[in-house]
């Protein structure tokens, strides 16, 4: 057999190991087969070399870190040399050179110690803004900042941050495609899948766990069917999954819309700690959810081109005549167009029926009582319709601060309460019922975020934030307040190298580390030289098992 022979057949044999191994779950192990390998040199001597693929025995350690050892194969005295590298399975694009050396083992950690990419600028998609804290999505990444008592930045910490901090993706896959911010928690959705982090009171992150335990990372919510929207609330968030509505957290107003509200037998306020169907009331059978806001103690939603709301309605904002409470879905009257969008404060709720917007309740964008019904939004600004409809809220203390923003006319459009001057035009405090366009050189916005005290406005290359500061929740860096739009700071986002994640938890200050994900698969492929020959590439697929 001559050597192009030899090495084609070794090639085949490769390929068929590379498929045995990968079909198996574990780690994978083979001694391969032996072959010869023939030349004839300038001096028409034959010249023959025995080799062997080259397939490791691997073990995956608590730290998550892939130790491989393989045998060497001198022939005549020479020194064997070999190369590792590494991919994801299915990615080759992943490719990883581990080791280069005359070595025999090795330990693959994914990389050592992370790399910072700073500075970069654009690939925005989405903002969201809430008490004291806010959120943007860039490159199909989630980043945060502002207050973080609960873990709502999703970092890992419980630091505060005057500048976006990355959300660990550890329990996340995929892209990034929206995301919500509450009172002191998060959500968001990734490949079709909610996740939320921060405060768990009443249950609100969704994931079963028990009452109370905040997450400071990621934990998934098991919804049935794709996720397409999601609203964080003060006590409560709701989702839509295949056009039917789930809500979870309290429900001690009904806001769930499950039909349960008050209190237990026992006198503990009524709660989910999973998702809940919204259903029953005056909600058609059938019906499938457009969009979905939460508030503070009510929550609404769109299906079939009509409002629907449920939870309190003390303060009018469930838009029905004489109804105070509901812990089903009520139909909003007097709504006179096929409704788009609805979103929900503190005491009032919006929604967008294009050409016109319509608000109700009391302390909200427009003037009214708990027995006014909705109100139309006179303005010209509307006249070719509005999209990313938003409100802003604060959810503790007495003072109500309803404003509500919209992107109309290739301006964004505010109007309502004034406090901490989140308008971004006028005197802080001042209220105004008339939409007006933000005192600022915007561009062409692409979304507008309300939040409690400050307002984010979002264009393709940058997010730029106004009004309060309080715990760095305009993101520049510098924990000033500001009644004009200032620009959040560069994103500082640590990367590991292909296959390999940030440890969970990372400290801001200092560097973190990458390893493994537990559930990768990785397969390692071992090239060895002895002299002027090569051995067919081995391959040792492992699977990195959970930490012990």
């Amino acid at each position: 057999m001559n050597e192009s022979r030899a090495l084609r057949a070794g090639a085949r044999a490769g390929v068929v190991l590379v498929a045995l191994l990968c079909a198996l779950a574990g780690t994978v192990t083979s001694t391969g087969a032996w072959f010869t390998a023939r030349t004839v040199d300038s001096g028409n001597r034959v010249g023959t070399a025995v080799l062997q693929p080259v397939i490791a025995q691997t073990s995956v350690g608590a730290d998550l870190g892939v130790t491989l050892n393989w045998p060497a194969a001198p022939l005549g005295g020479e020194t064997s040399h070999f190369l590792v590298t590494r991919e994801v399975e299915g990615e080759p694009s992943s490719k990883t050179l581990v080791y280069q050396g005359n070595g025999t083992t090795v330990t693959d950690r994914g990389a050592g110690p992370a790399e910072l990419a700073d500075g970069q600028a654009g690939g925005f998609s989405k903002v969201a803004a809430g008490n004291n804290h806010s959120c943007a999505i860039a490159r199909g990444k989630a980043y945060c900042w502002g207050r973080n008592e609960s873990g709502q930045l999703g970092d890992g910490t419980t630091t505060a941050s005057q500048r976006p901090v990355p959300v660990v993706r550890t329990a996340m896959s995929g892209q990034v495609t929206d995301i919500s911010v509450g009172f002191a928690h998060t959500c968001a959705i990734a490949d079709a899948t909610v996740y939320c982090w921060g405060n768990n009171n009443d249950g609100r992150l969704g994931n079963g766990s028990w009452n109370w335990v905040p997450s400071q990372v990621p934990v998934r919510v098991e919804i049935p069917g794709k996720v397409t929207d999601i609203s964080a609330g003060y006590r409560a968030t709701c989702a839509i999954a295949d056009g039917a509505g789930y809500c979870w957290g309290s429900a001690v107003s009904g806001q769930l819309g499950n039909g349960q509200m008050g209190k237990d037998a026992w006198g503990n306020e009524r709660h989910s700690t999973t998702p809940q169907r919204v259903q029953g009331g005056l909600l058609p059978a059938g019906a499938r959810f457009t969009s979905i806001s939460t508030g503070t103690a009510h929550s609404c939603g769109v299906a079939l081109s009509q409002a629907y709301c449920w939870g309190s309605g003390a303060d009018g904002q469930l838009g029905s005549s004489g109804v105070t409470g509901s812990a089903v879905p009520v139909l909003v009257f007097s709504l006179l167009s096929p409704v788009t969008e609805i979103v929900a404060g503190r005491r009032s709720t919006c929604a967008a029926s294009a050409p016109v917007m319509y608000c109700w309740g009391t302390g909200g964008p427009v003037p009214g009582t708990a027995a006014s019904p909705p109100v139309q939004v006179s303005s010209t600004w509307f006249a070719q319709g509005a999209s990313s409809l938003e409100m802003g809220r604060v959810d503790e203390g007495a003072v109500s601060n309803d404003h509500a923003c919209a992107v109309a006319s290739r301006s964004v459009v505010c109007w309502g309460d004034n406090v901490n001057g989140v308008l971004g035009r006028g005197s802080p405090g001042v209220r105004s019922t008339t939409p007006a366009p933000v005192d600022a050189d915007l561009g062409i916005p692409w979304g507008v975020a309300t939040g409690g005290r400050h307002t984010c406005v979002m264009k393709e290359s940058e997010v730029r934030c106004w009004g309060s500061s309080d715990g760095g929740g305009l993101g520049d860096g510098t924990g000033q307040s500001s009644s004009t739009p200032v620009s959040i700071a560069p994103i500082r986002d640590w990367t590991c190298a292909p296959g390999a994640l940030l440890q969970p938890a990372v400290a801001p200050a200092t560097r973190p580390t990458c390893s493994f994900a537990a559930g990768t698969r990785l397969v390692y492929r071992i090239d060895q030289w002895v002299g002027r020959w090569t051995a067919p590439t081995g391959i040792t697929g492992v699977r990195v098992a959970a930490p012990s």
